[in-house]
């Protein structure tokens, strides 16, 4: 019944696992590496899930993004590098002080390798593109997408919104 719940930390073989003999649908931490990364792990929950005589109608995958759309991909890496810094030293102090978060969970919180593949930035074609990767990647049903992150001015946080709207979700759409 209602609420659906979800397995979140799809980053071991046990987590995805346990989401498939449960029923459960699956989200792998795809803000920790480029959701790509999970595509094995995906699969063997695909794989599980079929063994455990589920009905696959009812699987379901969804990842999570940190998204800023510009105008131009140039610009939008510009502006947004500040404030995505801002986030980034933000989840670092956070896991500083968290000593049982395990070493190899905590990746790289560089703003240039994130943009491979965690943090999508770029112009509408360029944030589209990616999305429907990822999509195709995993075999997603649902996309978590943040977008206010590290102080994100509200006129830039307004941008952003009205562009992937007008631009980005009809493109998925016709996709």
């Amino acid at each position: 019944p209602p609420p659906r719940l979800w397995m979140g930390g799809g980053s071991a073989l046990h987590a995805v696992h346990l989401a498939a003999e449960r029923g459960l649908p699956v989200m792998p931490p795809s803000v920790l590496a480029p959701p790509a990364a999970f595509a094995p792990l995906v699969g063997r929950y695909r794989e599980r899930w079929a063994r455990a005589g589920d009905d696959p109608a009812t699987l379901r995958i969804g990842a999570c993004n940190h998204v800023h759309v510009g105008a131009s991909s140039q610009a939008a890496r510009a502006f947004w590098r500040p404030y995505y810094a801002q986030y980034l030293g933000f989840v670092d102090g956070i896991w500083k002080r968290r000593e049982q978060m395990h070493a190899r969970a905590r990746i790289e919180l560089d703003y240039d390798r994130l943009l491979g593949g965690v943090a999508l930035c770029g112009s509408p074609a360029e944030v589209t593109d990616a999305l429907l990767a990822t999509r195709e990647a995993l075999g997603l049903d649902v996309q978590l997408l943040m977008f206010d992150l590290g102080g994100l001015p509200e006129g830039a946080l307004r941008d952003t919104l009205e562009r992937f709207g007008s631009e980005v979700l009809p493109a998925l759409r016709s996709a």
